[in-house]
């Protein structure tokens, strides 16, 4: 079967099968010069259009996935950041840009001048960049599999920062499955230490 068109998807806001994705802090800023679609289509000799990735999956799991073409699917990914994408009644949801950044929403009210500053959104603790900040009360740096293994071996300080993680994930689920009553949400599933 011939290729007729790709479509790219990458992390944070896009503007929905925009030209140019606004490049995000967890990409390389010299990705921007590559993340045109000009410049990919003309290099991959076919059409590219661009977005979100978690709008992208939730297409997937709809018609390939867990969904199995149920009305309303929800995806929510937890990696670098914190994201969702969802369809219902077989459409992506879409708005100016990506719809459904999820992890940008308030965990925590703003902090009044002077006070000091806690983790405000979801994604600062819900994701590969608020676990690397928790993890920092360690004894030593920590990746997500290292805050596991730990903290199933007893270490308190790792137990609280995976409970901190899932805590905040649980409040993005919650969150989603209150405003648009799907009938799945899929999860790409965290890394397990020994799987």
């Amino acid at each position: 079967m011939p290729v007729t068109g790709l479509r790219c998807g990458g992390p944070r806001p896009c503007r929905l099968f925009g030209r140019v994705p606004r490049v995000g802090s967890r990409l390389p800023s010299s990705w921007k010069d590559y993340l045109r679609v000009d410049w990919l289509s003309s290099k991959l000799s076919t059409s590219v259009q661009l977005a979100n990735d978690a709008d992208l999956a939730a297409v997937g799991e709809t018609y390939f996935g867990a969904g199995d073409r149920r009305k309303t699917v929800v995806y929510l990914t937890v990696s670098s950041g914190l994201g969702a994408g969802a369809v219902m009644w077989g459409r992506l949801l879409r708005a100016r840009v990506s719809l459904l950044e999820i992890g940008l929403t308030m965990a925590e009210p703003p902090v009044a001048p002077g006070e000091a500053r806690q983790s405000e959104l979801l994604e600062d603790i819900s994701s590969g960049k608020g676990l690397r900040e928790s993890a920092h009360g360690l004894s030593s740096p920590a990746g997500l599999r290292e805050v596991v293994v730990r903290a199933r071996a007893g270490d308190a300080n790792a137990q609280n920062v995976w409970d901190g993680l899932c805590r905040a994930a649980g409040m993005a689920a919650a969150n989603l499955a209150h405003l648009l009553v799907p009938d799945i949400i899929c999860a790409r599933r965290w890394h397990q230490p020994g799987r």
